[in-house]
């Protein structure tokens, strides 16, 4: 087996399986009639030798359209035709929960994901954090890349999304940072709050954002003090962040195209 094909393989299966955990509590949210997510800007932070957080922000303003995926015959909502856990005839995945709370109208969850057989080892985690607040729901997943041999993190991948209660707050855009330094887990959210905290203020990302950097510094506090086993150290991340639930489903049916791509 292809090594980097069967790891790519079950990051995918991994993404479908994770975003369906979006999709229960925020169904209300989305907005039939959106296809497109503008991204706004594209990020790359870093913390300079003094400890000061450096940012380069390259506007992109490119508008991705979703329509071609509406009718994918891979849906979201049914695992099983996306052939969740088996990414191939030869492959068998093993899900373990770690870690789940839930309070407060506030979810955390810490999956271990293993794909293996008689010759192949490859394990993920997953960290899925919702909350339901007055004015909005927010989710965030994030799938965290291990070394084949040590098993160390190697790079955190996120997917967050902010549904605002107020339809008038809620617009298709997103922004997309990547953060750079060996940093742990709680770190790395908490640079996410910091970067989007100081993205240009005065757009319409600026009421979305500034919630999201809220939850993100509660999320950066809840896995130091709930998680210190598994706060490891990652030299990359990478986030996406996006204001409009409809684009996420057809992520999801993007991925999972992409899992039945890999499976042939």
């Amino acid at each position: 087996m292809n090594w980097r094909k069967a790891t790519f393989g079950v990051f995918l299966v991994f993404m479908v399986l994770s975003l369906q955990l979006i999709a229960a509590p925020q169904a209300m949210a989305m907005s039939t009639n959106n296809a497109s997510i503008t991204f706004r800007r594209a990020v790359v932070a870093w913390y300079d030798e003094n400890g000061k957080l450096q940012m380069n922000v390259t506007w992109v303003n490119a508008t991705l359209n979703f329509t071609n995926l509406t009718h994918s015959p891979c849906a979201c909502q049914n695992a099983s035709s996306c052939g969740a856990f088996n990414t191939s005839d030869h492959v068998n995945v093993s899900i373990t929960t770690l870690y789940n709370m839930t309070r407060n109208h506030e979810q955390l969850l810490f999956i271990k994901v293993t794909a293996y057989n008689a010759t192949f080892n490859y394990t993920i985690y997953n960290l899925v954090y919702r909350a339901e607040r007055s004015q909005y729901n927010f989710t965030l997943i994030t799938e965290i890349l291990t070394d084949p041999k040590t098993g160390e993190y190697r790079a955190f991948v996120t997917g967050m999304n902010i549904a605002p209660d107020d339809e008038s707050r809620a617009v298709p855009v997103g922004d997309t940072v990547l953060v750079i330094g060996n940093l742990t887990l709680s770190d790395y959210y908490w640079t996410l709050n910091k970067v989007l905290m100081k993205l240009p203020r005065g757009d319409e990302t600026n009421w979305i954002w500034g919630r999201s950097a809220y939850e993100l510094r509660h999320l950066s506090h809840l896995v130091r003090l709930k998680l210190p086993e598994y706060n490891g150290k990652a030299n990359l991340g990478y986030a996406i962040v996006i204001d409009d639930y409809s684009a996420c489903v057809h992520l999801c049916d993007l991925s999972c195209t992409g899992l039945f791509t890999l499976s042939v």
